[in-house]
């Protein structure tokens, strides 16, 4: 992830959530992994599942809020 590997770490990430479905981190990593492949829609999908996992961390829910907005944004254009 730091290296900026994208696939490799979602594929860790992914390996992670298989071990321990339980770890939001897992998630938020892996969503923005995804995020930074380009890969909008599974990037929501996870970071929701992230949110879910952990709501009191108001650092991922700020990061998701802004990533739907750049969805509408989007949309929108």
């Amino acid at each position: 992830y730091q290296a900026e590997q994208w696939a490799p770490a979602a594929r860790a990430f992914e390996d992670c959530i298989q071990k321990d479905p339980a770890w939001g981190a897992a998630y938020q990593y892996l969503a923005l992994a995804y995020h930074a492949q380009g890969l909008t829609a599974e990037a929501v999908q996870i970071a929701e599942r992230a949110k879910e996992l952990d709501p009191e961390n108001i650092q991922l829910a700020t990061w998701v809020d802004r990533l739907h907005a750049s969805i509408q944004e989007k949309k929108a254009s």
